[in-house]
């Protein structure tokens, strides 16, 4: 969709960038994944702690890099104390387990120190976050990829 103007289609190509945002890429460029819920299915809010595990099968399979963001309902960035809103391939000092995988923290207060680097602050109440994917591997775009949970801790 993102190269909808090269064949003159610039109404099309307005309507999905009024609605999808700015840019509007195509899908062999970046792949954006929303996540709205938990594991539980319910809302993700600040009220509760979330834990996202990245492992070899679930680290995105880009060529590029990839992003998970956080936003308020209001659909901007979540302004926080650390001022840190994605965390991605490209954070300096994520901490790895000993097997290579590594946690992301989703939560609003500070977590313990030991997680601090993997900490993605997330507002108070209800947020949602985007995984995004550069120049993603063929399994992201005919959708065979599976992100990983997004486990409610607490």
């Amino acid at each position: 969709m993102g190269r909808s103007g090269y064949s003159n289609e610039y109404v099309f190509r307005a309507a999905i960038q009024n609605f999808g945002g700015i840019i509007c890429n195509d899908p062999s460029e970046a792949v954006y994944m929303t996540a709205m819920n938990g594991e539980d299915h319910l809302h993700l809010s600040g009220e509760k702690k979330y834990c996202i595990h990245f492992d070899e099968k679930t680290i995105p399979p880009v060529n590029e890099f990839w992003s998970l963001s956080m936003y308020g309902i209001d659909h901007n960035f979540v302004d926080n104390p650390i001022n840190k809103y994605a965390i991605g391939d490209r954070t300096p000092n994520i901490k790895k387990n000993k097997d290579g995988s590594f946690d992301i923290y989703i939560q609003h207060e500070y977590p313990d120190a030991d997680k601090e680097e993997n900490w993605l602050p997330c507002p108070a109440k209800e947020f949602y976050m985007i995984l995004r994917a550069y120049d993603p591997d063929k399994s992201i775009i005919e959708q065979t990829w599976i992100p990983p949970t997004i486990n409610v801790v607490q």
